[in-house]
């Protein structure tokens, strides 16, 4: 390898010390220490970015897949917002042939690859599945990619790659699965029938389950945090089977960030045939909230408006448009007990105290 590029490999191993990955910032760091007559130069990141691409080349680095999230793209030229550390390979490489190689039967598929690329992560495949991988028990994707790799993140960057796809490896294979997103979910003390809640934000959870406490006005509240409840369709399926309920309602903040989130979970959910809506009362209340000393209008997604409850079309489109957002908050704790008749002066950590 020239040089300059093992000097600035052995810059950022340094950097790592002893980590599978390098982070950007640490990369800079690294390219700075190992050339630092560069650092003002306007060839500094092309440089950067070549010595990256030589690494891969070469195969002692690898860069993100996905080039649209895994990358800072501006600046050009784009830079991998983070580098794995190649490990040295199992078979070298110039004297292993792959398709004459007596693959298990999960991974034959690899001996018609004209090029395999990964023979280090394949070889890995291979023996867990000759180790009777395919007959363990189920655990988290994860877990089996460390198990495999010594590296948590591996399974998901192959995924993006030439081993998944019709025919090829699939997680049930591998005897994984993804682990969905969990929020955080309270329940009311007591069985009613009514909808449950899901709020965008932590002080409103913790509000509302303080109030629920009290009024059980709800099933029961989830805290959606912001877009995270985008990846718990999931969850959500199994609180549904588990509460025997087929619908959810949602209250977030009135803006056009917080009317999406609920307009997107709608459609998946959806796929399981599980509807969800605004929460029409709270968000009216919501309306009625002080304007706030500054204004920033923020005009509406017309096709998220015309999702909206029909009563809150008009309303929503002409708050954002004149005045801006709302943030849940603004329907506190003490309107809150007021609309719903609870004792403002409940216990703050009410409904969250822990239970032997």
């Amino acid at each position: 390898m020239p040089d300059p590029e093992k000097r600035f490999l052995d810059a950022m191993c340094a950097e790592a010390e002893g980590a599978a990955r390098l982070a950007l910032e640490g990369i800079q760091r690294a390219f700075s220490a190992a050339f630092s007559h560069l650092d003002g130069s306007p060839n500094r990141r092309a440089k950067l970015a070549g010595m990256l691409d030589t690494l891969v080349v070469r195969n002692f680095i690898r860069v993100p897949a996905d080039r649209r999230r895994g990358w800072q793209n501006r600046p050009l030229p784009a830079l991998p917002l983070k580098i794995t550390f190649r490990r040295p390979t199992v078979e070298p490489a110039q004297h292993f042939d792959h398709k004459s190689f007596p693959w298990v039967r999960e991974i034959a598929f690899v001996a018609e690859f004209p090029v395999l690329h990964i023979p280090e992560d394949v070889m890995r495949l291979h023996k867990f599945f000759r180790n009777g991988g395919g007959q363990r028990p189920v655990v988290p994707t994860k877990e089996r990619s460390w198990q495999i790799f010594g590296d948590e993140k591996r399974l998901d960057e192959l995924q993006c790659g030439q081993l998944f796809g019709s025919g090829r490896l699939t997680l049930d294979l591998l005897r994984c699965r993804n682990v969905t997103q969990i929020l955080a979910f309270s329940r009311a003390p007591i069985s009613v029938n009514r909808p449950v809640l899901i709020v965008e934000n932590e002080s409103t959870f913790h509000s509302f389950c303080r109030l629920n406490h009290q009024v059980s006005a709800y099933i029961g509240v989830a805290f959606g945090d912001g877009n995270t409840v985008l990846k718990a369709s999931d969850f959500l399926y199994d609180l549904a089977k588990a509460l025997h309920i087929d619908s959810f309602t949602y209250f977030g903040d009135l803006d056009p960030r917080g009317l999406r989130i609920p307009f997107v979970l709608s459609r998946l959910l959806a796929k399981f045939n599980l509807t969800l809506a605004l929460d029409e009362s709270l968000y009216t209340e919501l309306l009625k909230a002080a304007l706030p000393t500054v204004c920033r209008p923020q005009p509406a997604d017309e096709q998220v408006v015309a999702w909206l409850p029909a009563t809150l079309q008009v309303k929503v489109r002409e708050r954002l448009a004149n005045v801006g957002r709302i943030a849940q908050e603004a329907l506190g704790w003490e309107r809150l007990c007021a609309l719903f008749g609870a004792d403002i002066g409940a216990d703050f950590n009410l409904g969250f105290s822990a239970r032997p």
